[in-house]
């Protein structure tokens, strides 16, 4: 069936993306995101099938993993507990250049193994640091195509083995569906602002010829693009 939500609507700003932003709804967004993407994002069975078959190659090393855009930081938290539990000792630092991430994850008061920085991936670049792993949550549809290739070779300046971009793919169902959620979200930006990122992701074909051979691109169910770079 051809999409009614035919193209990248870029021109869409989200709320949580305006400079008058309300902190206090922010503040709730961020705290909803620790239950919408457990559900949605499939971090999971992402860790299980990409990240954790790399970790248990050498079991005692302190593995490094970089979370670029973590905004609430509430990935780096999952993917730190699934280690944990596994037995792997995997040290996390995520990048926002955004304040308010900065001031919600102080709030938050990471663990001894997160680590945050509030500067983009191009000054981790031009510092040399490297990472085992950089990912990156809901990212992509918040970026022009120029800038989304920017961070993607980024990504693979940083990565010494392995790049996993999650986002939302574009799709009419994902849309109508979506709207379900606004009695649970009602007093913060998820509803509003899942609508709008749904508007501005990629198709599966779209994501493909942008990124190039040197990407696989996967389909996560539901309505869920996977961008992966391996060395």
């Amino acid at each position: 069936m051809p999409l009614i939500l035919t193209r990248r609507r870029t021109d869409l700003v989200e709320l949580m993306d305006q400079t008058d932003v309300d902190l206090v709804a922010l503040f709730r967004t961020y705290d909803g995101f620790r239950i919408v993407n457990p559900i949605l994002a499939r971090w999971k069975s992402v860790y299980k099938l990409h990240i954790r078959p790399i970790l248990a190659e050498n079991p005692g090393k302190v593995h490094t993993l970089l979370d670029i855009g973590c905004g609430g930081g509430d990935v780096m938290e999952m993917l730190a507990l699934y280690a944990a539990k596994d037995g792997y000792n995997l040290s996390i630092t995520g990048i926002d250049p955004d304040p308010n991430a900065e001031a919600y994850l102080r709030l938050r008061n990471p663990k001894a193994h997160i680590h945050f920085r509030s500067v983009k991936s191009s000054v981790l670049v031009s510092e040399g640091r490297s990472f085992d792993i950089v990912i990156s949550n809901h990212v992509m549809h918040h970026l022009p195509d120029e800038l989304l290739l920017a961070l993607a070779q980024d990504a693979k300046s940083l990565a010494r083995r392995l790049v996993l971009f999650n986002d939302i793919e574009r799709g009419d169902l994902a849309w109508l569906f979506f709207n379900l959620t606004w009695p649970f979200f009602w007093r913060s930006f998820i509803t509003r602002d899942g609508l709008t990122s749904i508007r501005r992701s990629f198709t599966k074909n779209e994501l493909t010829t942008l990124v190039g051979d040197d990407w696989d691109v996967a389909r996560l169910f539901p309505y869920r693009l996977l961008l992966v770079w391996k060395s």
